[in-house]
């Protein structure tokens, strides 16, 4: 398999939305970190189907180009799900 077929498979979908409808992320990534109720929990790849309520605080969003970039999003609250393929969030 090629890098490309790599790439694919440790990468998915993010998008976060603000509650009025202002896209603040659309990409893909390698992980991101989100700000839980009872703590900062990393999602990647591999991590389970999960739903989270988000409290405020900042998601990070790592991607795998040659700098290693970050992206950092400020919330107030939202929420979150990951189904495996994709991290989608609602927040404020």
């Amino acid at each position: 398999m090629g890098s490309l077929g790599m790439t694919e498979d440790v990468m998915f979908k993010v998008n976060i939305v603000h509650i009025s409808d202002k896209v603040l992320h659309e990409g893909e990534s390698s992980s991101v970190i989100v700000p839980g109720v009872m703590g900062e929990f990393e999602v990647g790849i591999q991590h389970a189907p999960v739903a989270a309520l988000l409290m405020h605080g900042k998601i990070a969003v790592r991607s795998l180009d040659e700098k290693n970039t970050v992206k950092v999003v400020t919330i107030r609250q939202g929420l979150m799900r990951f189904d495996g393929k994709e991290l989608y969030a609602v927040v404020e």
